[in-house]
């Protein structure tokens, strides 16, 4: 059997949840974040979900606590907060899918807007080794709360896993890729596998309209 090439997205799509949402709420009760946060941070969600998003002002706001702080101390932070606001939310069958395609040789990445420091112990969790997500900025050993490169959503989501697959010479016809919400219809569009996941409103009738398959993953 050919080799394949998955590629999952992970908030919504192989947990219940938003990690950037849970990321604030578990900022606020470190007491490194203001309780307003919480409602600032789901109207930003709201944005993401309607296609509106103000990514700089979004990348302000998500990435404040990251500023002067070292990746150890934010590694650390992350792992606490996938243990006390994510693990409980892993689709179980996502899971098994993943760790099925894993066995069967197959290669398998997250593919994520979330940053690398929050997404880590996720794809940790899953077994996956291989993260495209959205790259921090250090600088003089402390994150500066700036990102390197494109935010890794919408269209800077297809960008990266562009510029990936051609630095490994993978055809994006050979990608299977697995999303659940508008913002995944730029890299779905493009690959030759699609597939909608627990999908929100917009990309269902997507699917149904293209033909592509969907998924209802439990948690």
């Amino acid at each position: 059997m050919a080799r394949q090439y998955h590629f999952w997205d992970m908030d919504h799509t192989i947990i219940d949840q938003d990690c950037d949402v849970s990321w604030k709420v578990f900022m606020i009760t470190k007491g490194l974040a203001l309780p307003v946060d919480r409602q600032v941070a789901d109207t930003f969600y709201r944005d993401y979900q309607d296609g509106f998003l103000n990514e700089k002002a979004f990348l302000h706001f998500q990435l404040r606590e990251f500023r002067g702080r070292t990746p150890r101390e934010m590694e650390l932070l992350a792992e606490e907060h996938f243990q006390g606001f994510v693990k409980a939310s892993v689709r179980t069958e996502a899971l098994e899918r993943i760790r099925a395609q894993m066995a069967a040789g197959h290669q398998v990445y997250l593919l994520t807007g979330t940053n690398r420091i929050v997404a880590l112990p996720v794809a940790r969790h899953f077994g996956i080794s291989q993260v495209l997500a959205t790259e921090l900025e250090l600088r003089a050993g402390c994150y500066t709360g700036h990102i390197l490169g494109r935010y890794c959503a919408g269209e800077g989501k297809l960008a990266r896993l562009h510029h990936y697959c051609r630095s490994k010479s993978i055809n994006l016809a050979d990608i299977h890729y697995y999303g659940d919400s508008l913002a995944d219809i730029e890299v779905m569009q493009k690959v030759g596998h699609p597939v909608a996941v627990n999908p929100q409103p917009v990309l269902r009738a997507k699917a149904l309209e293209r033909g592509w398959p969907v998924l209802e993953l439990k948690s």
